[in-house]
């Protein structure tokens, strides 16, 4: 069986940070703060195993893109695959009160790169990872 390397962009670990902080802030609970964190890291990393086994999104163009999506906890855990590097791209975490296909609409894939528009363009997913 084929393991793939688990990526995460700047942007899905700003909206993982933003995530945390509101759970401490706003309901002011550690406990709950750690469980989501705990949860998602151990849900991202299990795509490293048949990452194909969720379903791809309905919308377009992501699904033509093999954008995959499933959920933890309360969030939207949107990712790619990369065949040939042997990798799996973690795009988006996405809170399910926010509008889903609204964050989707700043990410888009082009030849075998991550791409963000609008809020937390950081870099690119191939610049993210240079050298790591």
């Amino acid at each position: 069986m084929k393991i793939y390397k688990v990526k995460y962009t700047n942007q899905v670990l700003q909206q993982i940070e933003d995530m945390v902080s509101y759970i401490l802030d706003e309901l002011q609970s550690v406990y709950a703060a750690n469980d989501l964190l705990n949860t998602l890291e151990t849900a991202m990393q299990s795509l490293r195993e048949l990452p194909k086994r969720h379903q791809l999104v309905n919308d377009e163009p992501w699904q033509t893109e093999g954008v995959r999506k499933f959920v933890v906890k309360n969030c939207n855990v949107y990712y790619w695959t990369d065949d040939v590097n042997g990798e799996v791209w973690v795009i988006a975490v996405v809170s399910g009160t926010q509008n889903q296909e609204n964050v989707l609409k700043r990410v888009y894939i082009d030849n075998g790169k991550v791409h963000y528009t609008g809020p937390y363009v950081v870099e690119t997913s191939a610049e993210y990872n240079k050298g790591r």
